[in-house]
């Protein structure tokens, strides 16, 4: 079977986003490994439904101070629906009608980022965020009635700002129920000319995310 152009261009900018974040200093002390449920609302026609998945992070202190340095990866999915045509480009007229279609999305990200203590107390610590992610986008368009079908994939930056905090309410237990909240914006990583190919993410749009989950606080060494 031969991948699309554009799934392999993603796979491939993936990889470099992933070999990035593995160049990270082998040496560097983790303070805090959070694990969370990870859920987008994206302001884009092929993602109307709301996309849900897994986030995982680590955290890396900055000389000891309020300033965090922040690494990690998500991976989320959702499947929609809408009235559409499953095919693009140059078809014959009246081959290719609008019909029921169902979208599959799969959103896969490589995070860093910084994170900023604006209050810290003996069980509640809160920190306002700034992030890059480095996305691959694809989806997955499947027309109900007709069986045609037509995908297409994309490598995104992803900016976002947000607020998060942590409650330990387990005394001596280094453990904290994490929530968090952020607004981002997505854009395309390149352009692709194509007049009369399939690009659906070309433009730029909004997202907000919502994040809750445990984290685990290492001892200071």
């Amino acid at each position: 079977m031969t991948l699309p152009a554009s799934r392999i261009r993603s796979f491939l900018e993936w990889r470099a986003a992933l070999a990035i974040m593995c160049a990270f200093p082998v040496g560097a002390v983790a303070q805090s490994a959070s694990i969370s449920a990870s859920v987008i609302d994206a302001n884009h026609y092929l993602l109307s439904s709301r996309l849900a998945g897994a986030a995982a992070r680590l955290s890396y202190p900055f000389h000891n101070g309020p300033v965090s340095i922040r690494i990690g990866a998500e991976r989320l999915a959702a499947n929609s629906h809408r009235i559409g045509a499953p095919c693009a480009g140059l078809v014959q007229p009246g081959t290719c009608q609008p019909e029921p279609v169902r979208d599959d999305a799969h959103f896969t990200a490589a995070i860093a980022g910084l994170g900023v203590r604006v209050l810290d107390s003996r069980r509640l610590a809160v920190n306002l965020t700034g992030d890059l992610s480095f996305v691959v986008l694809n989806v997955d368009s499947h027309g109900l009635t007709s069986g045609g079908s037509i995908s297409a994939g994309k490598g995104m930056w992803d900016t976002n700002v947000g607020v998060e905090g942590a409650w330990s309410p387990w005394g001596q237990l280094p453990l904290a129920i994490e929530a968090g909240i952020a607004a981002g914006h997505v854009v395309p990583a390149a352009t692709d000319l194509q007049l009369d190919g399939y690009t659906p993410f070309e433009q730029s749009f909004d997202i907000v995310r919502v994040r809750v989950g445990l984290s685990w606080q290492f001892p200071s060494r």
